[in-house]
């Protein structure tokens, strides 16, 4: 079971080893993604760089992720932000700046259809009972693209989960295991 990029690398995997799998679960991600949604994490990763108190992150995570328990919420910040020598707080990555592309407008749009075409072979190459969990509130995978995923893969099932944005199995926990007990119970 693979979230957003773990489940592009989940999708992958079981394309070129599922013998080693017994089922597949891929959670809100399918080759094509929804702009708005990518738009929207990459907005929220700017204005919470750096900010000057926990609860900042706090108010800020509330408002981008609306489902997920305020506990819960605290819990993963703790863990995934660090003070810095000013004492304001920031995200625990690697800040190197990546290498600038070289590649022109035109080359990066080649690469990114070959990876999508790519990775729609992979989804047709899974062949272990998958199910596709989507979020009834994402902004990445959308309705249309979920469907296809399901009329792609060999032998495929779709959730859509209630009260769930991209992030699944923090905004509804019960549900997304209910949903994922049953599966695998059944597999």
């Amino acid at each position: 079971v693979g979230m957003s990029m773990g489940g592009i690398n989940t999708i992958r995997y079981a394309s070129r080893f599922g013998t080693h799998l017994r089922a597949v679960g891929i959670v809100d991600v399918a080759p094509v993604s929804m702009q708005e949604g990518q738009r929207e994490m990459a907005d929220y990763r700017d204005q919470t760089d750096i900010l000057n108190h926990f609860e900042e992150f706090v108010d800020r995570s509330k408002k981008f992720m609306p489902h997920r328990a305020e506990a819960h919420l605290r819990y993963s910040l703790f863990h995934s932000l660090k003070q810095t020598s000013d004492g304001r707080y920031t995200w625990k990555r690697d800040t190197r700046p990546r290498p600038a592309s070289s590649l022109s407008e035109t080359e990066v749009t080649i690469a990114s259809e070959k990876r999508e075409a790519e990775l729609w072979q992979d989804v047709r190459r899974i062949q272990q009972p998958t199910l596709l969990f989507r979020g009834e509130e994402s902004k990445i995978l959308s309705t249309h693209i979920a469907e296809r995923m399901i009329e792609e893969l060999p032998n495929g099932r779709l959730v859509t989960i209630a009260r769930a944005t991209h992030n699944v199995h923090s905004d509804n926990p019960v549900d997304f295991a209910i949903a994922l007990d049953d599966f695998l119970n059944a597999a």
